[in-house]
């Protein structure tokens, strides 16, 4: 919603449109432990070690892309994919990445990611 207001300026009048603030930004560890609360710190060190706790490349608007053709934060797979439309998420998007990655953990858990499998994990900073 915008609300106009008359404003006096100077011997004239005239709109200023007070535009609502915008909301405040969400850190992704933060929608990542939203996310998964049962599983949290597992789940960041994958999107760390597969993304570099990353959705877009730096200044872009462009979804890291690993090189077997996996997308975004949780690196999904192109092959996941289809299912991830047929359940309306779009892993371009940090959300659909996300439940993507959520929909994967309930259908077979952290095996779904090279890094786990692979012991690539490392610890998390401060923890």
């Amino acid at each position: 919603m915008v609300a106009l207001f008359l404003v006096p300026h100077a011997a004239t009048t005239s709109i200023t449109v007070l535009q609502p603030a915008p909301a405040p930004l969400v850190s992704l560890e933060t929608l990542i432990r939203e996310a998964f609360p049962y599983d949290a710190n597992t789940m960041l060190q994958i999107a760390i070690c597969e993304s570099g706790m990353k959705q877009f490349k730096d200044n872009s608007n462009e979804v890291v892309q690993g090189p077997t053709q996996d997308y975004g934060l949780f690196q999904i797979h192109y092959t996941n994919i289809p299912k991830a439309k047929e359940l309306g998420y779009d892993v371009m998007t940090t959300e659909g990445n996300i439940k993507m990655a959520q929909y994967l953990y309930k259908h077979g858990g952290k095996n779904h990611w090279v890094c786990y499998t692979h012991g690539m994990l490392r610890p998390l900073k401060g923890g």
